[in-house]
């Protein structure tokens, strides 16, 4: 008789847990905008006063903001 895995019984345990992994998932998108010099300078000193931990981070904090008044 021919004899081939395929032949034989292979147990092969899948794990189906829906929390495998929780890693955080984090999409971002790294954008290049034309900022006007005082936008810059502005986004700089702030960074420099600890406003955010970084300037992405300062920039979307401040459109989160303008998105809560506007929105």
């Amino acid at each position: 008789m021919y004899d081939s895995v395929y032949s034989r019984a292979i147990h092969v345990l899948i794990d189906t847990q829906d929390d495998v992994c929780k890693a955080p998932i984090v999409l971002k998108t790294k954008r290049t905008y034309n900022l006007s010099r005082r936008t810059i300078e502005t986004v700089q000193a702030l960074a420099e006063r600890n406003v955010a931990p970084t300037q992405d981070a300062l920039v979307e904090l401040a459109v989160d903001e303008l998105a809560r008044h506007v929105l």
